[in-house]
Order: C-alpha cells, then structure tokens, then sequence
C-alpha cells in the first residue's frame, strides 16, 4: 500500500555526510530526509508545526539500507525514486 505525501516547500540543510533535507507537507507537517552512512530515513512531525525537531523526533515512517556504508550523499531525485519504490510517495512539483 503507498502512502502519499504532498511538498509545500523543501529545502536541502546539508549537503554531504549526512545529507539532509527538510520542509512542509501542504497539510502544514514537516518533513525530514536524512542519508548518512547508506541508510534514507524519512520522518514526519505528527501534527502541522514550523519546528523540524517535530519531524527528527518522530518514528521514522521508511528508514532502510539502501546504500554503501561508506556513503553519505544523495541527489533530491535519486532520494525521491527510492522512496516511491518502497511505497512512499512524495509528490513535489519541484522535482
């Protein structure tokens, strides 16, 4: 079963090792993306807020090994693929 997400606006916090990504859903929540060490995890805060700590605190909705242990950088799109292939769909207009 997927689960969609819809990007309000999104911002790149870091670059390389990790590499992170942050930014609202259009239903006010914010999301966060982290790479580090070939593992994607992407959290969401439980209600709509203006504070990522809500979204790094909360359980992580896909969070796997997809790379090698050595990495820590990933490309926004090669982010969104990977998470779309396991069932979490991020819709950003963006892309």
């Amino acid at each position: 079963m997927d689960i969609k997400y819809e990007i309000r606006d999104r911002q790149c916090t870091c670059g390389a090792c990790p590499t992170q990504y942050e930014g609202h859903l259009t239903d006010g929540r914010m999301f966060y993306i982290r790479y580090r060490y070939g593992r994607l995890a992407f959290n969401v805060s439980p209600e709509p807020t203006d504070d990522v700590y809500d979204a790094v605190r909360a359980p992580p909705i896909f969070k796997e090994q997809v790379g090698d242990t050595l990495d820590g950088c990933i490309a926004w799109c090669i982010a969104l693929d990977v998470l779309n292939e396991n069932g979490v769909i991020l819709l950003d207009s963006k892309k």
